[in-house]
């Protein structure tokens, strides 16, 4: 109880109490940043947004599998590749897994049409294979000027300086930014 008294003890429990406090806010803070930003990726403006670019770049790959399967009935490792990537794409629950997912697709969609840039293909399936490698390529820019990518620099401008930088990092939330794609 005399403890209790003392000055440095009185001023330990205030600091204590401000830290907890501030860590506490903090987390709700970013996490809110958090959540919108989540929201932008999901939603977007106006139904443009990553989650539908994603969508439609499963759905150009499936395509490209529809034109290698006619060329090749028992598939091969680049079909096989985009399938996969297909897959773990779709089921990716979080956009940190999704962007991972998002790079194996990219990489199995250009091996899998550059396979096919060395085979045979009648002028109508090689104009089709064109055609849906462009698609891709403007998804991938799409996703790279997709809104959301200010609305998170703008959440980690927030985060930057003392003691905001501290606190993000204590907070365990994380915004991150999305990459596209390659090529």
């Amino acid at each position: 109880m005399e403890q209790l008294k003392k000055r440095s003890t009185a001023l330990l429990i205030v600091l204590v109490l401000i830290l907890g406090v501030s860590g506490f806010k903090s987390r709700i803070t970013f996490a809110s940043y958090s959540k919108a930003a989540e929201a932008m990726f999901y939603e977007g403006v106006d139904g443009a947004s990553i989650a539908a670019d994603l969508e439609s770049k499963i759905s150009t790959a499936k395509n490209l599998i529809f034109i290698a399967e006619k060329y090749q009935k028992n598939g091969f490792d680049e079909i096989t590749a985009l399938k996969q990537a297909i897959e773990d794409l779709t089921d990716a629950d979080s956009i940190k897994a999704k962007e991972s997912a998002n790079a194996k697709l990219d990489e199995a969609f250009f091996a899998l049409s550059d396979k096919l840039t060395a085979m045979a293909l009648s002028e109508r399936d090689e104009n089709y294979r064109i055609s849906l490698t462009y698609d891709f390529r403007g998804l991938n820019d799409m996703i790279d000027k997709s809104p959301y990518h200010d609305t998170v620099e703008e959440y980690l401008k927030q985060t930057t300086g003392f003691p905001a930088s501290i606190l993000y990092r204590i907070s365990g939330v994380e915004l991150s930014r999305f990459s596209g794609g390659s090529q």
